[in-house]
């Protein structure tokens, strides 16, 4: 059997959308450019996006997250046997505004990854679209 992840929905909305990531070792199969944030599975479905405020706890493995595009690019390396929490609203988020050919999803590639390591990761994602209806 593989490694995997299970995708959890804790809010489903037309501008925020706020995910849990739940991520099983097994073997020694690594998550590879794993689409963690489909855009297309959402009611937040626009292609620009920023991240607001990301929490996980990774067990014995690290992880890269990555906007997906033409050629992915790193949005935030993930370290292992800690737990974090990355308030990015702060400094003014973390968009993929330089990204071509950007869908809006979030890609998951971890190191280390192995037999009986958990981990999980929660992401607050917000639309930089126009609302329709609001100035």
């Amino acid at each position: 059997m593989a490694s995997s992840f299970t995708v959890t929905k804790l809010l489903d909305g037309s501008v925020e959308t706020i995910i849990k990531v739940d991520i099983v070792g097994d073997t020694s199969d690594e998550l590879v450019d794993a689409k963690i944030f489909d855009v297309t599975a959402y009611l937040n479905t626009g292609v620009n996006k920023k991240i607001a405020t990301v929490k996980y706890a990774l067990d014995g493995f690290s992880g890269e997250l990555f906007w997906e595009g033409s050629s992915n690019i790193p949005l935030l390396t993930l370290e292992k046997d800690k737990f974090s929490k990355v308030t990015l609203a702060k400094d003014g988020f973390v968009s993929n505004s330089g990204v071509a050919g950007k869908t809006g999803s979030i890609l998951l590639t971890t190191n280390g990854l192995t037999d009986d390591m958990y981990g999980y990761i929660i992401l607050h994602i917000k639309s930089r679209d126009p609302i329709p209806g609001r100035p």
